[in-house]
């Protein structure tokens, strides 16, 4: 799911680029929306890519998998 969520930015700013070279901007209005377009997904891209693996929601899910294998070999052992 990341690596598509990298995809997809990616293809955003290639798209963009396109879009704003092939349309020169000429108001100011219209060069701040062509930075905000451009900026968004380098952002989105700057958050996927550095942050870390583990977050609160996978070191819980991980944390609830490894309780629910020892409740199950305990089970087993009965």
């Amino acid at each position: 799911m990341k690596w598509f969520a990298v995809a997809l930015n990616i293809l955003l700013l290639v798209v963009v680029s396109i879009m704003i070279l092939s349309n020169s901007p000429s108001s100011e209005k219209d060069w701040l929306l062509a930075l905000l377009l451009l900026a968004a997904p380098i952002a989105s891209l700057a958050a996927i890519l550095l942050t870390s693996q583990e977050n609160l929601l996978s070191l819980y899910l991980r944390r609830k998998a490894l309780e629910e294998k020892q409740r199950i070999k305990a089970l087993e052992r009965q």
